[in-house]
C-alpha cells in the first residue's frame, strides 16, 4: 500500500472491504432485490474486481479481500433475516 509499511493497513483494509460489501448488500435488499440475486451479483462483482487487479500495475489480486467481501455480504444478509424475523 502506498504511503505505509507493507501490511500496516491490512486489517483496516479488510474491515473496509467487509463494510463496503455489507452496505451494498443492504442497499440491494432495500431496493427489494431478491437476497439470492444480491448475493450472486456481489460475489461475482468482488471476484471480478480482484481478478482484474492482477493486471493493473502496482495492484495484486488478494483472495483475502474476496473473503472479506463475502463475510460482509453474509453478515448483512444474516442481520436482515434476523431483524425481519423479530419484527414480524
Amino acid at each position: 500500500m502506498p504511503g505505509g509499511p507493507e501490511g500496516a493497513l491490512s486489517v483496516n483494509d479488510k474491515l473496509v472491504h467487509g463494510c463496503a460489501y455489507a452496505s451494498l448488500t443492504l442497499l440491494g435488499l432495500w431496493g427489494r432485490l431478491k437476497p439470492g440475486f444480491v448475493l450472486m451479483v456481489l460475489l461475482l462483482h468482488g471476484a471480478l474486481i480482484e481478478a482484474l487487479q492482477a493486471w493493473v500495475p502496482d495492484r495484486t489480486a488478494d483472495w483475502r479481500d474476496l473473503l472479506a467481501n463475502s463475510i460482509g455480504i453474509l453478515v448483512a444478509l444474516t442481520a436482515v433475516f434476523v431483524v425481519r424475523r423479530f419484527i414480524r
